[in-house]
């Protein structure tokens, strides 16, 4: 993630930690930022086709979120409630709403997504820190991690066998999205649910993401008018942009299971470019297009 020296040398970020996360929040939540410069494809379509187009590719039955809070617990200074929501008709999204205890106003909220084989757990921390600066938090588990994944499965291994799945169903009316494409889809859901919640400003929702959590961010917030301000962490890529400059590696290598399996499959003597390029054109649809960083964090 880079960002403008100025603005570096003001908050006094030195490298990413959750401070300066929180800062970057803070500051993006209270300060309108100006947008940011075009894509690097001048034919792309227009910001207004690009939405219309990712949207109406996710979209699908909406069901009544249905949401439940199945605990409240009050530690020291934070009030963490545990709870559910309907995402689709067979998929519930488990989350957390942490915020400070006895505050009675309504507070903006940052959605706190996790990385490859993390939780929703795992973000509790970030989120103390953004209570701790007023701003409420919020974490749920992605597709097959945390309480969603498979029994006697880690979360990597259940994400990645999920994926596998996906990649080998030659059903598209069946196939699942589970890399990005589906916890994106929940993300919009979670959103649904927040500005239902009487503590939570509707106007300020921020979300950060981290790693594939990030990638989840810009895929997902920049589509959508809700979104007061974004924070991708270790996120900004482009997808194209690594397979015609053979950069590819870092991003295969979170998933390399799912990516081996590929190779075998189409017969390549190792995972190349041309293994790449199969994968990600069918899990995700137009991500080296319309859909890649470049033309979607305009």
């Amino acid at each position: 993630m880079k960002t403008d020296g100025a603005f570096n040398r003001a908050i006094g970020l030195r490298r990413y930690t959750v401070s300066s996360a929180v800062a970057l929040v803070l500051v993006w939540m209270n300060v309108a930022a100006p947008p940011v410069a075009g894509a690097l494809e001048t034919n792309q379509p227009s910001i207004q086709e690009v939405r219309e187009h990712f949207r109406n590719m996710l979209d699908r039955p909406i069901p009544p979120l249905r949401p439940q809070i199945d605990s409240t617990s009050v530690t020291g200074q934070f009030t963490l409630a545990k709870g559910s929501f309907q995402s689709e008709t067979n998929q519930r999204v488990p989350f957390l709403f942490l915020r400070r205890t006895n505050v009675v106003a309504r507070q903006p909220v940052v959605i706190a997504l996790h990385g490859t084989g993390g939780n929703k757990e795992s973000q509790i921390p970030f989120l103390q820190r953004l209570a701790t600066n007023g701003v409420s938090g919020f974490a749920f588990d992605g597709r097959y991690h945390g309480a969603r994944m498979e029994p006697g499965l880690n979360g990597r291994a259940a994400y990645e066998k999920a994926i596998v799945r996906a990649w080998r169903e030659p059903d598209p009316a069946i196939q699942e999205h589970p890399f990005f494409y589906d916890t994106v889809w929940d993300l919009w859901r979670a959103i649904d649910y927040l500005q239902q919640r009487p503590e939570v400003d509707p106007s300020r929702i921020g979300v950060i993401g981290f790693s594939k959590g990030g990638i989840e961010t810009w895929l997902g917030a920049s589509v959508d008018s809700r979104v007061r301000a974004m924070v991708p962490a270790i996120a900004v890529q482009s997808f194209r942009w690594s397979l015609e400059h053979e950069a590819w590696q870092g991003r295969a290598k979170t998933i390399w299971n799912v990516h081996r399996a590929a190779q075998m499959d189409l017969q390549e003597p190792e995972v190349n470019q041309k293994v790449c390029r199969a994968l990600w054109n069918k899990l995700l649809p137009g991500i080296l297009d319309e859909f890649d960083c470049p033309s979607m964090i305009r």
